[in-house]
């Protein structure tokens, strides 16, 4: 049915009929919906659901079916919402009503939500059951296709972890290494950025910025922290250098995204820390890790701070 022939004096009867075949009868709160209220969830229902839209005219192309987002990697497996759905159930660990899986959903409207849910109910891998006034719903684990609702639920996981492989196989390795941005908050774009820091030793000719303070034991702290710390050989910087263009393509091909990587010495690292500037904020603040430690001086690689 197409949304066309919604008309506004459409007979609560029908409403209800289209409803119910959407799955959609009741609010947030478990209350039956107003006729009203009826009408604009099925008018928004018929307008969802890009998983019913007419195919294009065209195959996508590689390049489109690449780049889905690390927003969501469900999206590369399939364009309903029954994958992110099944991700949040596999991961809640107890019973959720429709208003809470749409909450921790990264794309699709509650009303999208409610008719997947209702589609996955309907195939036995999702139970549904009444909880006072609410209809709660929790992922069947008996269910012989749950293991894979369990691996949706993973598959961010798994770019952080093979990241981490990654990462520990360099040679030299980083001091440490942090994704950031959209892609550790989960709310980026199919064209963002894979955001990761890059913390390295010092590259020959790397200086403390302490050197540059006005304050002479400051300055002598930046000197002492170059003359004790380790620095990498420019054969050993060549490699490093490789190594960051052969992970550029491991990320495209992990993800279909670019990868953005902010590159640091340890000395500059430090000295960020130290003043707590913006980038080190931003940086942390949704920080995960997948080398090394924040804290440079931890690895014996700079001076006092």
């Amino acid at each position: 049915m197409h949304a066309s022939k919604l008309a506004p004096g459409r007979a609560p009867a029908q409403i209800d009929t289209d409803l119910q075949a959407a799955g959609l009868t009741v609010d947030s709160f478990g209350r039956p919906l107003r006729t009203a209220a009826k009408r604009e969830l099925l008018r928004a229902a018929l307008l969802e659901a890009p998983e019913e839209s007419p195919p294009r005219n065209r195959q996508a192309t590689i390049g489109e079916s690449s780049r889905r987002g690390h927003t969501d990697p469900t999206r590369s497996v399939t364009a309903t919402l029954d994958g992110p759905v099944l991700a949040v159930l596999a991961l809640a660990g107890k019973p959720l009503t429709a208003g809470d899986v749409a909450a921790q959903m990264p794309r699709g409207s509650e009303v999208g939500v409610r008719r997947s849910l209702a589609r996955l109910v309907a195939q036995g891998i999702v139970r549904a059951t009444e909880m006072g006034r609410n209809r709660v719903h929790e992922l069947n684990r008996n269910h012989v296709a749950a293991p894979i609702a369990e691996l949706l639920a993973g598959l961010r996981l798994e770019v952080w972890k093979r990241l981490r492989a990654t990462l520990g196989a360099w040679n030299p390795q980083p001091v440490y290494g942090c994704v950031f941005g959209s892609a550790a908050r989960s709310d980026g774009g199919p064209d963002s950025d894979v955001d990761v820091l890059l913390v390295h030793p010092p590259f020959p000719g790397d200086a403390d910025p302490r050197r540059r303070s006005s304050g002479l034991s400051t300055q002598l702290a930046g000197y002492a922290s170059e003359l004790t710390s380790f620095q990498l050989t420019p054969r050993q910087t060549g490699k490093w250098r490789r190594q960051l263009d052969e992970l550029h393509d491991l990320v495209r091909a992990w993800t279909g995204n670019p990868l953005q990587a902010v590159e640091m010495s340890s000395f500059e690292w430090a000295d960020h820390r130290r003043r707590q500037s913006g980038l080190f904020r931003d940086i942390s603040r949704d920080a995960i890790k997948v080398a090394g430690e924040p804290d440079p001086g931890a690895a014996l690689l700079i001076g006092t701070r």
